[in-house]
């Protein structure tokens, strides 16, 4: 079975097993040390991404190399041995460089390889991995190594074995009672496999966790407590324990009197109405508390009135007194001894004083409370309200003046017909008009000589009026147009005004301009109707309007001709020629020339190399008096030379290029070129140049039309790039140093690609050590920029060295460096890492040291096995630790050689390099 699961997890924790999450997101990347490694619920189905990981740590004796990214992840045997298939998608980018199973005998220590190393896996392969002598239940680690800027995808099917990760042992439920209803009690599990807890009561799930407080349920005679022990992969049997709930006896209050308004509070509730209660609070232990009281509520009376008084009064509630408008409350108490609650709604009535201005004619009668008044005085009146308060009046009466002449008639006198005309009359009082209106501005439309009058009426009954005549004035007398002079292009129109008229206004259809009684308009196409109105005023104003159609002449007929010049050939294609026509009709109309080609419209010059290759349209027309004539005709040019970017002058090209170089069809083309090259096709082709194919090749066309055309194409190739003395493709051990010296000719610029592990990246003579299988390549350009590829494999084979110091390629130094100290047991066998090398003198480099207790000697010997330099370190854990080259460091063979009392004595051979 093959389910495939993708996940995407970044495990940064370095913490133990059950801090670390679950595999299970969508694109695994796992993690790049043992104690972040992700956890697997089953590796069946497993599928994970490789590559995308910061450097991160190795088990010690990995088969890969330190320098890529390595990915760990966490899984459980359940059986005690493991056959899984390891696939390589055959979709990655880049082939899985290593993986392997591995077991710990603490935490992310003591580890030892339970199945066989595998590299190399490339996309779409598969390799079985086998562990045996498994401890069921054990913690294992699948370690994976990818390039760092690279992805590999694999997946793994279990064949035989399981991996299944386990549900937890079924947990004890540890409670403290007697429970009752609502109460909240402690319960308890004790841990088993660092498993997570989920409590249900009667079914419905309430906490989680080791220990928790549970409610219990409002009613019933039982609970049923249950708990579920889980891990992030499996869950196991939920455990149920059934308690009994015991109602607390209830408590009787007696009777409770209050006030009305007043609240009873007890255990955080609150009454207010009169009755029996039977209510539940809670005890100390938080279980339910049954009361039973009965509350008595005794009324307080709210009394409301509304008084009023009049100003200087006052009104008294209890002992205070009021002498101002509001809403005055007084809180009383009433024989029950409870509060009784007066409001009064006061207003203080005024005592009221009025004036009265009034105006009569003269000789006129006023009347006021009872009494008749002729003369201008002052009278006061004091009598009582309607409200009963006192009130005074004062009433001051004037006599009016006569209002005639109050009112006067202005606006025009006279009007033209059928035009309005506007009356205003100014003066005070009501206006009454003849014509019924009452506004103080009328418009009229008389037809003939009218009489208007106005009357005017104020306040004290006073009439005022005046009077009016509007004239009309004498019928207008339309002004006389003519047309007159029209041409096909202008025209005339006389004006004859009546006597003591004078214009207003002209309106045209046309522009144009009035000379003393002559209105002139020019520039009008040929047949155009003008069309003019005029605007006239007689003596007394009136406006008199004539309007007149004119129409300028129509064009004569006439034809035009061009004499189209014979088709151009190429002998005279550089040369201006001047084109001719003729005419047939009236006048003689000036031409105008367009057209591609045509260098001056007036002449008709026409200019083939402006033209371009190919036919063009040319077109004449010839004005006169706003008449055109035009005609058409077709000129064809033929070419003189090729265009610049179709022939190019020269071409730089590499060796091994190909060229194809096409000229326009239509042509008959002959090519010569070195080493007797002959061709009649349109395309110049060379395929695979060599240093005999450079030159200068030449083509010669002939145009459908007999032109010759020539023109000249350099083929410039430089010297081929040339190597010798190339080193061959080798099997080195791992860190051997491998120097090579080749010579090269005709390079401008060279260099050794990639340039890790190499001593001078830019020299042609350079030393090489490597850690793993390596290609390098020299790139080189020559002088038209082309790049040669020359490349050289160092493959890795550490079984071909035979133990621990390889072969440098210098053999004045393989002499073996005599052992310092003895170890304490029989050294085991260790892989020696270190890295970069080669190195520079000064520069930190990282050396990879298996976790020990015993400190490591680390010695650095030069090429006459002399030690300038011992240190120390501690090395807690299997890691890389840092340490720094002397600035002193001879340039050339370094040997490094590590002491342990613990794993023996290892050595490394490293080169320092100048800068």
């Amino acid at each position: 079975m093959k389910i495939i699961i993708t996940s995407i997890l970044f495990c940064f924790s370095t913490l133990f097993v059950i801090a670390q999450p679950i595999c299970s997101s969508p694109m695994n990347l796992g993690n790049n040390y043992c104690g972040s490694a992700c956890w697997v619920c089953d590796l069946d189905g497993f599928t994970a991404t490789v590559g995308m990981n910061p450097m991160g740590s190795l088990p010690p004796g990995f088969c890969g190399s330190a320098n890529y990214n390595s990915s760990w992840f966490r899984f459980r045997a359940q059986s005690t041995s493991l056959n899984i298939l390891i696939q390589v998608a055959d979709t990655s980018f880049a082939p899985l460089q290593a993986i392997g199973i591995y077991s710990a005998t603490g935490i992310c220590s003591g580890f030892d390889l339970v199945s066989a190393c595998e590299q190399n896996i490339g996309p779409g392969q598969t390799r079985v991995l086998t562990a045996n002598n498994l401890s069921v239940g054990g913690i294992y680690y699948l370690v994976a190594l990818a390039e760092p800027t690279a992805i590999s995808d694999f997946s793994v099917e279990v064949l035989s074995g399981n991996t299944v990760w386990p549900a937890p042992a079924t947990p004890q439920i540890t409670a403290q009672g007697p429970f009752c209803p609502v109460g909240a009690f402690p319960f308890s599990v004790t841990p088993v496999d660092n498993a997570t807890y989920d409590w249900t009561v009667n079914g419905q799930h309430v906490a989680t966790g080791a220990n928790v407080n549970l409610m219990m349920p409002t009613s019933g005679s039982n609970v049923e407590v249950c708990v579920t022990a889980s891990n992030a992969c499996a869950s196991g049997q939920a455990v149920c324990q059934n308690y009994p709930l015991i109602p607390i006896p209830p408590i009787n209050l007696g009777t409770i009197t209050i006030c009305q308004g007043e609240v009873f509070d007890y255990g955080g509730l609150q009454f207010f109405t009169p009755g029996l209660y039977n209510v539940n609070t809670k005890a100390a232990n938080g279980c339910q508390q049954p009361v039973v009281f009965f509350l008595q509520v005794l009324p307080s009376p709210s009394i409301f009135l509304v008084a009023q008084i009049c100003e200087g009064e006052s009104f008294q509630i209890g002992t205070n007194e009021y002498s101002q408008t509001g809403i005055y409350t007084e809180v009383l108490t009433t024989f029950l001894g409870c509060d009784s609650t007066v409001t009064v709604n006061l207003t203080v009535l005024p005592n009221t004083q009025s004036i009265v201005y009034d105006t009569i004619c003269p000789g006129g009668v006023y009347h006021f409370g009872g009494n008749t008044y002729t003369q201008a005085g002052q009278y006061d009146f004091q009598y009582t309200s309607v409200n009963g308060c006192d009130s005074t009046v004062q009433l001051n009466l004037a006599i009016s003046p006569l209002l005639a002449p109050m009112v006067y008639i202005s606006g025009d006198t006279s009007f033209c017909l059928g035009d309005v005309v506007s009356l205003e009359v100014n003066g005070a009082g009501d206006i009454l008009w003849s014509t019924g209106d009452t506004a103080t501005v009328i418009v009229i439309n008389p037809v003939s000589d009218t009489l208007i009058s106005v009357t005017a009426l104020d306040s004290a009954g006073c009439i005022g009026t005046d009077s009016i005549l509007v004239v009309a004035a004498p019928p207008v007398q339309a002004p006389m147009l003519t047309c007159q002079n029209a041409t096909t292009n202008a025209l005339e129109v006389f004006l004859e005004l009546p006597t003591g008229y004078a214009i207003d206004s002209i309106h045209s259809s046309s522009p144009g301009q009035l000379n003393g009684d002559i209105y002139q308009a020019a520039g009008l196409p040929p047949g155009d109707t003008l069309t003019l109105e005029v605007r006239a005023l007689s003596p007394e104003g009136c406006l008199a309007i004539a309007t007149v159609s004119c129409a300028t002449l129509d064009c004569p007929v006439g034809t035009v001709a061009i004499d189209a010049p014979a088709q151009l050939q190429c002998t005279d294609g550089g040369s201006p020629l001047t084109l001719t026509y003729s005419f047939s009709g009236a006048g003689a109309p000036a031409p105008v020339w367009t057209g591609q080609g045509i260098v001056d419209p007036q002449v008709g010059t026409f200019d083939p190399l402006l033209a371009g290759i190919g036919q063009h349209l040319v077109e004449l027309t010839l004005e006169e008096a706003g008449c055109s004539y035009s005609a058409q005709t077709i000129i064809t040019v033929d070419s003189g030379e090729f265009p610049a970017s179709i022939v190019p002058e020269a071409l730089s090209l590499c060796y091994g290029d190909d060229v194809d170089v096409c000229l326009p069809y239509g042509y008959a083309y002959q090519w010569t070129g070195p080493n007797g090259f002959v061709s009649a096709s349109s395309c110049l082709t060379q395929l695979d140049l060599d240093g005999e194919a450079g030159g200068e090749y030449r083509v010669v066309a002939t145009s459908p039309h007999g032109c010759v055309l020539e023109n000249t194409i350099s083929l410039d190739l430089a010297p081929e790039v040339q190597v010798s003395n190339f080193p061959e493709n080798q099997t080195v051990c791992p860190n051997q140093i491998v120097g090579f010296s080749p010579a090269i000719e005709n390079a401008i610029y060279y260099k050794w690609h990639p340039s890790a592990g190499l001593s001078c990246p830019t020299c042609l003579t350079t030393l090489a050590s490597v850690r793993r299988t390596t290609t390098y390549t020299l790139v080189a350009l020559d002088a038209n920029g082309c790049v040669y590829y020359f490349p050289v494999t160092l493959t890795i084979d550490a079984g071909f060295c035979g133990g621990i110091l390889v072969s440098s390629g210098l053999a004045q130094y393989d002499s073996p460096i005599e052992q310092q100290i003895e170890p304490q047991q029989p050294a085991v066998t260790v892989e020696v890492a270190l890295y970069p090398n080669p190195v520079y003198a000064g520069q930190v480099v990282n050396i990879y040291l298996q976790a020990s207790t015993s400190p490591y000697v680390i010695h650095l010997r030069d090429v006459h096995s002399r030690i300038y330099r011992t240190m120390e370190q501690m090395a807690p854990k299997s890691d890389y630790y840092p340490f720094a080259m002397p600035v002193n460091s001879p340039a050339g063979y370094t040997y490094v050689q590590v002491l342990n009392q613990e794993t023996g004595v290892m050595g490394i051979p490293v080169m320092v390099v100048d800068r």
